[in-house]
């Protein structure tokens, strides 16, 4: 997936991205470390705005099926989706600064 997307985007990536080709080679042996062997297809943007759901609040459909969908291991998607879950509401800026405060303990964004 990650090969078809490089070929997909090369020309834009080739002039923004120094050692492209070396970079691609790295990540795709750093996914298959830690690949759990559980694969499907994840969305990559799992936030609440891409959810749509019925008056009594049950899944009609998922939004947005863009550039991040790819296929990988679903926890990825869940950690992503808790990363982001909160990014356009209110709170946004505190949960933000809440995890930041929280990098040494947690060894976040080190």
């Amino acid at each position: 997936m990650a090969q078809r997307r490089v070929g997909r985007f090369r020309q834009v990536l080739d002039s923004a991205v120094e050692a492209l080709d070396a970079k691609v080679d790295a990540l795709r042996r750093r996914l298959y470390e830690i690949d759990s062997g559980d694969r499907t297809v994840i969305h990559g943007d799992l936030t609440l705005d891409n959810i749509l759901t019925n008056g009594d609040g049950a899944l009609t459909a998922v939004l947005d099926w863009g550039f991040f969908t790819t296929e990988g291991d679903p926890a990825f998607d869940a950690a992503v989706a808790a990363s982001i879950f909160d990014m356009y509401g209110e709170s946004a800026l505190n949960t933000e600064l809440g995890l930041r405060a929280n990098r040494g303990a947690a060894g976040l964004f080190a």
